[in-house]
């Protein structure tokens, strides 16, 4: 009995002993915007290897951890002959087997968050689940760390662009269980552009925490905080207007392409006296709003980038009931333009803090109300009948077109000293911050803004175009 008992605890030391599995993945590297779709999806199948790997030693592990528990408290019952230290070494194989399996665990969530992030990339570039050689066109890599670029003006172009509409925008009338919205776009030709609003981000920033752990005999991990913050230099407001007025005209031409008639700013004064408006602002979301010149500036409740109380349906009001008036299809942009990308690897028990920011010039948000209303009358009372609903962006809409320079300004690190007392474990802290700016010119700025912008706005016209109205 004792040297089956031996044996028990042997066998529990002998499978304690884990796959071969990396020390550490790191969520977001460098050179990942620079890899190519083949690269990134070997990458992403060597990651799936790694999480299975990862699944089968974390439950491996504790199933060691049991049987060495359980060959400990049996090594020491007298009844059975009781071998020396078996309970002592049992719990010792027992801990180590808890270790393993709980830095396999770690190494998995690893695993998967970084699949997580090339699944993204290979999205955004334009690669194929299944082709997986496939490579998108060499303008629509994205760049590391682009350069500013030259000084010249692009031609923008009306052409309603070759892609399915539906696929970047959805939404719902009248809440979650409504009919969908573009239901909406076939019942009139008309529609009235009540609000044009653009708003520029000029600072962008990332955080990622990892609190500290620690298992009784096994490894200590302290815990870090990171967090990285990029700031838009070198354009002027003018350009931003500029770009405003440019959107607005191009998407107005963009919707008379999509076969639209579009109703006249003269007829659409008596809803703006109705309306609450708003001075050009600092978005409380660290950006710049504008609307097109000779079109008023005003945020409804429930927009994110206005200043408006959730409580105040002013606006909201005013526009339900301007549309049986005009006789149109009422729709309000939205467009927050964006310059950087920002990944963080977020809060959580595991792992390390990580946070990257890649220049990318995009179209982050694209919201806009979609409302048309009839009013029949009989006598004295009123009916009215219609759908009120949104669109919102559903799918990446953005440009690699290079335009600015990452300049970090500032770099600060720090922490806290581990201890190690005796019956005392104090884990250390690291934190670490910097500030990067992302410089550019006027010039090279609305280049790139203004080719995103002319795709969003395109692609939301393109979809009045995919439901005609009669």
């Amino acid at each position: 009995m004792r040297h089956a008992i031996v044996t028990l605890i042997f066998v529990a030391v002998s499978s304690a002993t884990a796959a071969e599995l990396p020390a550490s993945i790191e969520r977001v590297k460098t050179g990942d915007p620079a890899m190519s779709c083949a690269q990134t999806y070997s990458e992403i199948g060597n990651l799936d290897q790694v999480i299975a790997q990862a699944s089968a030693s974390e439950q491996h592990g504790n199933t060691t951890a049991v049987v060495a528990d359980t060959a400990g408290k049996v090594s020491e019952s007298p009844a059975l002959g009781a071998v020396p230290f078996g309970g002592l070494f049992g719990k010792i194989i027992g801990g180590i087997a808890k270790n393993k399996a709980q830095g396999a665990g770690d190494i998995g969530r690893q695993a998967q968050a970084r699949k997580e992030h090339l699944s993204t990339l290979a999205a955004n570039k334009g690669c194929k689940d299944s082709d997986p050689a496939y490579e998108p066109p060499a303008n629509a890599k994205p760049i590391a760390a682009p350069k500013a670029a030259p000084a010249t003006s692009v031609t923008i172009s009306t052409a309603l662009p070759d892609v399915n509409a539906s696929e970047y925008f959805d939404g719902k009338n009248g809440g979650t269980f409504g009919a969908k919205t573009i239901e909406t776009l076939p019942k009139n030709k008309r529609v009235a552009i009540a609000g044009f609003r653009v708003v520029f981000v000029t600072f962008n920033s990332a955080y990622a925490r990892a609190t500290s752990t620690y298992m009784p005999g096994g490894a200590e991990r302290g815990a870090a905080h990171s967090t990285i913050e990029v700031t838009l230099d070198g354009v002027d407001e003018a350009t931003m207007q500029a770009l405003t007025d440019q959107a607005y005209a191009t998407f107005v031409a963009q919707m008379k392409l999509a076969g639209r008639e579009i109703v006249p700013a003269e007829q659409l004064q008596t809803l703006w006296s109705t309306m609450e408006l708003a001075q050009r602002s600092n978005s409380k979301e660290k950006g710049l709003a504008f609307s097109p010149q000779g079109i008023p500036l005003w945020w409804q409740n429930g927009e994110q980038w206005g200043d408006t109380s959730p409580f105040n349906q002013t606006n909201m009001r005013a526009l339900g009931a301007a549309a049986p008036q005009l006789n149109a299809i009422v729709i309000a942009p939205v467009l927050v333009v964006d310059f950087a990308r920002m990944e963080s690897s977020g809060s959580h028990s595991w792992g390390s803090a990580d946070v990257s920011a890649n220049l990318l010039m995009s179209v982050r948000h694209f919201h806009s109300r979609v409302l048309r209303s009839e009013e029949s009358r009989s006598g004295m009372v009123a009916y009215g009948k219609g759908e009120d609903g949104t669109l919102d962006r559903t799918k990446a809409i953005a440009t690699e077109m290079p335009f600015a320079e990452m300049v970090k300004t500032s770099e600060a690190k720090g922490g806290l000293m581990s201890l190690n007392v005796p019956g005392l474990n104090v884990l250390g802290s690291k934190t670490s911050k910097s500030s990067y700016l992302a410089k550019t010119t006027p010039v090279n700025y609305s280049n790139a803004a203004i080719t995103v912008l002319t795709q969003a706005t395109g692609i939301f016209a393109k979809l009045f175009k995919e439901n005609p109205a009669p």
